[in-house]
């Protein structure tokens, strides 16, 4: 029950003649400005040449509150990840991140969510950068969130998938039809 999970089908189901793979490398609790974690996990991941596309959704670790200097820590480190991946040759698909419950016991970051998601939004202005809008596609319901107020539940996770697979369809589908032009000799 994890949107790498959900879009690993959709993905399947989509393209039946090649064999998409997703994996899921995100970390419980890690945050985006931590360096030792982007030294020792992110930089080797996008440099190994396993993968074309990095799906990239992070930082609400690192938010705190509603503390400006946090989000812009956090924004910081995600445009550092962005320029990674594109220096190894990866096209990045730069997700939002959906909306937080302030009912939530662990929702405590719910006020930065939407200055860092408007962050992300000017940095997927980037050349190379597609924005995956998740914030905008949950359209604030909030049913789509777990009891923590944190995590998206089952069907939230699937809003995310179907969020990705939009954004790869939109912007890697190749058409399948090609028609040719052949033009005719005159007599």
């Amino acid at each position: 029950s994890t949107y790498p999970g959900a879009l690993q089908v959709l993905l399947s189901l989509r393209y039946t003649a090649q064999t998409p793979f997703v994996f899921n490398d995100g970390y419980p609790g890690e945050q985006v400005t931590d360096n030792v974690a982007f030294q020792t996990r992110f930089t080797p991941a996008v440099a190994s040449g396993s993968y074309d596309v990095l799906l990239l959704m992070e930082g609400v670790n690192d938010l705190s509150g509603s503390d400006p200097a946090a989000v812009s820590g956090a924004l910081g480190a995600m445009q550092v990840m962005v320029l990674t991946a594109q220096r190894f040759g990866l096209r990045v698909f730069l997700a939002t991140l959906p909306p937080e419950d302030p009912d939530g016991f662990r929702a405590s970051n719910a006020p930065s969510v939407v200055p860092y998601n408007n962050g992300l939004r000017l940095l997927a202005a980037s050349p190379g950068v597609t924005l995956v809008d998740v914030y905008q596609a949950f359209n604030g319901n909030l049913s789509l969130i777990g009891a923590d107020g944190l995590h998206p539940n089952a069907a939230g996770y699937a809003v995310i998938a179907n969020t990705f697979l939009a954004a790869i369809e939109k912007n890697l589908d190749v058409s399948s039809t090609t028609t040719l032009s052949i033009p005719q000799r005159r007599r």
